[in-house]
């Protein structure tokens, strides 16, 4: 019983450090110039008076769905094929994606310049958005997730006529909503938030995501930043307040199996 409740009290000391800088922000952003101790007028100036604000709101909102339109279908069509099929070199391409997953962004940062270079995309939106939506991680997901399918359910559409890619689009990618849900939530939460990928790769202000610009050019938003910050975390909140029991269960089923 002792150690229960010192867990407890644990967990509970430790979310409350880990709110404290959220806390702040949301205070910082009450407060502004004037004889009011709290004011809604950062909102006011975040949403009515700050194009700033909805150029880099539009730009992370763009770069992460086109992200995703990518990325989820061909980690599916991947994961599919890692886990139902058996052919020459699967299990190298299978570790390669593993490795290619554990590898941070600075070791991986000078040869994705050179090549976005030399195909002359350095410097455009795609720049950010291709390396990231062929990230490997959602695949890697998607293929513990599919492995637990089961073969007798493909078998038995085989019998009924149906053909490899039906077999996939009619049965196995509808079982997999959980693991799919899951992995909109991970891949929306690691490119919303992005702040290397558009410093290494974009030279123009106008095409930075708002997670930069709140980083590098808080002045721009004229004494509005810690609204815009909040502003900027609503989206990402209530994705995983309503998306929370599929994110649980597709990222413990991916791991178990």
């Amino acid at each position: 019983m002792r150690v229960k409740k010192a867990g407890w009290w644990l967990a509970t000391i430790s979310a409350l450090v880990c709110l404290l800088p959220f806390a702040g922000v949301i205070a910082g952003s009450l407060r502004y110039p004037g004889p009011l101790p709290v004011t809604l007028e950062q909102y006011g100036r975040a949403l009515l008076q700050n194009m700033e604000f909805y150029t880099g709101f539009w730009n992370s909102l763009l770069n992460t769905a086109l992200i995703l339109l990518i990325n989820i279908p061909v980690s599916l069509l991947a994961g599919y094929g890692f886990s139902q099929y058996r052919f020459p070199g699967r299990n190298a391409l299978y570790w390669l994606y593993v490795v290619l997953m554990l590898l941070p962004f600075q070791a991986v940062v000078v040869p994705q310049y050179i090549v976005l270079q030399k195909t002359g995309l350095l410097g455009s939106r795609w720049a950010v958005i291709l390396p990231c939506a062929f990230s490997t991680f959602t695949a890697f997901l998607l293929a513990q997730y599919m492995k637990g399918i089961s073969r007798e359910l493909l078998d038995a559409g085989r019998i009924d006529g149906l053909g490899e890619f039906a077999l996939f689009w009619r049965l196995a990618a509808p079982l997999c909503r959980p693991a799919v849900t899951a992995a909109v939530v991970l891949v929306f939460f690691s490119n919303w938030s992005m702040v290397e990928q558009p410093v290494v790769f974009l030279d123009e202000l106008s095409q930075f995501p708002l997670s930069v610009l709140l980083n590098r050019s808080s002045a721009l938003f004229e004494g509005a930043a810690p609204a815009c910050g909040i502003l900027f975390s609503v989206l990402p909140i209530l994705l995983y307040r309503f998306c929370y029991d599929d994110l649980v269960e597709g990222i413990s089923l991916g791991c178990v199996k």
